[in-house]
């Protein structure tokens, strides 16, 4: 009977030590401006956090500029919530683990930054200050929310990194994210020396600035409301999807895939930039609009492809491509130049403005048509034309010959025709020496 009272007794006391062991401690960083995550005494209650416990590091609490936590040991904690200007350093020539047990449970208010090498952060962060990170992991999610503003350098996330509206993230130096996807819904700055690597996907529905960095992953789409503007490489393994904008500006960007690329956004060439299109898989199909600035260009590695719900708008810059299809409905216009050899599909038409090159053969099937308009064609190469070659105010030079027996060409006045067109019929011959001479000169009374 003595026997089962005890064992009962200690039974009770079991219970009550895992109770005790099961409540969530509430501590409180109190040890200044530097010290070690080891020693109790920076702690308030004065107990090593370790385990069930949600910390707080507050620099404004302690009553100093910046505080710097020392890690000389892998820890786990509930959360761990910063504020103020908080430093998290390593101590120790290994990597260190600060390994979160709650989902989110990092979360920075305030200036975090974990500056040296070696530091795993086990668990999803949330960001709403300002974060700067170099050689570290992230082992979970990363959310960074509005007016928050993200410093990578050297960074490696395990998971998924999310930018919202109003959120910047700058890419410094090499960041990867293997197994993850990258959503902007911001500010994306890439510099020059920075490099990103999002392996399944990345969605772009925000602003992406490029500075001669480069941006690779398995995915990307960049859709309605998204833009991307600058110099520099975006690769994608499968697919490059634009609907929004992607704009070359201050040098080249490339547009690479390993897949196919469409467009049914707007890719624009600014002055003096140049927009590259490499593909690997098929054609590239434009759904959009492609604009070249003047002395811009656009090249595209592979058959272009102006579909249907197509616009190619050429203000004094150039395109190039192996092939050129112009399909019916499609629109291109402009003035410039364009490399390759031209094809327009019956009913199709293609409008040329101002002093124009075609570097390249140009066909032109039954039922098709190429106007030129207030200025001087040089075709190169070959022409075939069994459709129709309407020259408003405008004039055609084949240079590399012209099969056109089968080919209506129409003459016609345009708005900014050559002044010596007194009949404004489109062309300048006699016939325009006659009806000047018959308006203005004087005539004999017996004529």
């Amino acid at each position: 009977m003595r026997l089962k009272r005890i064992s009962s007794i200690l039974l009770t006391l079991i219970l009550i030590g895992t109770n005790v062991q099961a409540e969530v401690i509430d501590s409180i960083w109190v040890g200044g401006s530097k010290g070690c995550w080891c020693d109790p005494c920076n702690w308030d209650p004065p107990v090593v956090p370790d385990g069930d416990f949600n910390i707080v590091i507050d620099s404004n609490y302690v009553d100093v500029n910046e505080v710097e936590v020392g890690i000389e040991y892998n820890r786990s904690v509930n959360e761990l919530h910063c504020y103020g200007k908080i430093c998290l350093a390593n101590w120790t020539s290994n990597r260190v683990h600060l390994r979160m047990i709650e989902p989110n449970g990092l979360t920075n208010h305030g200036n975090l930054i974990i500056r040296t090498d070696e530091f795993t952060i086990d668990g999803s962060f949330v960001n709403y200050g300002y974060l700067q990170t170099k050689d570290t992991e992230f082992k979970g999610n990363i959310v960074n929310k509005a007016n928050g503003l993200l410093e990578f350098d050297d960074t490696l996330i395990f998971g998924d990194l999310y930018n919202h509206i109003e959120g910047q993230v700058h890419i410094n130096d090499n960041v990867d994210i293997p197994g993850g996807t990258l959503t902007n819904e911001g500010l994306m700055l890439i510099t020059p020396t920075g490099e990103i690597w999002a392996e399944i996907k990345f969605i772009n529905s925000g602003n992406i600035q490029m500075y001669l960095g480069s941006l690779s992953t398995g995915l990307l789409q960049n859709l309605s409301i998204g833009e991307i503007r600058g110099a520099g490489i975006i690769h994608a393994n499968q697919l490059i999807k634009n609907e929004g904008r992607i704009l070359a500006r201050g040098g080249g960007l490339l547009l690479h895939s390993w897949g196919n690329a469409t467009s049914s956004g707007i890719l624009q060439s600014s002055t003096g930039s140049t927009l590259s299109i490499e593909t690997t898989a098929g054609d590239f199909i434009n759904e959009g609009m492609i604009q070249v600035n003047i002395n811009g260009s656009t090249t595209i590695d592979c058959n272009f492809v102006n579909d249907p719900n197509g616009a190619v708008l050429l203000k004094g810059g150039s395109i190039e491509a192996p092939n050129f299809v112009q399909t019916a409905d499609a629109n291109f216009a402009g003035f410039g130049s364009i490399t390759g050899d031209v094809v327009i599909d019956p009913n199709g038409l293609i409008e040329l403005t101002g002093p124009m090159n075609i570097i390249g053969d140009v066909n032109i099937p039954d039922g098709a048509a190429l106007e030129i308009s207030d200025g001087q064609t040089l075709i190169t190469g070959h022409t075939t034309c069994d459709g129709t070659i309407r020259l408003i105010g405008g004039t055609v030079i084949f240079q590399g010959g012209c099969d056109c027996e089968d080919c209506t060409i129409t003459h016609e006045a345009g708005t900014g025709r050559n002044h010596f067109d007194i009949n404004s019929d489109g062309t300048v011959n006699f016939d325009d020496f006659a009806a000047y001479a018959d308006t203005w000169l004087w005539q004999a009374s017996w004529y």
